[in-house]
């Protein structure tokens, strides 16, 4: 399991959307999660480092 760094949610990494970024691979609960991330991928990574 792996947490969406957008909403929070727990996925399963085997049913979920991904992108991969900076070398890391980031899943996703849906398009629109992964949307938003792909935009501003570090105002979520802040939020997931404080």
């Amino acid at each position: 399991m792996s947490r969406d760094p957008v909403c929070g949610v727990l996925i399963d990494e085997k049913l979920s959307t991904s992108l991969k970024y900076e070398g890391r691979k980031y899943y996703f609960c849906g398009d629109s999660c992964r949307k938003h991330f792909h935009e501003i991928p570090e105002k979520y990574l802040l939020i997931k480092a404080a």
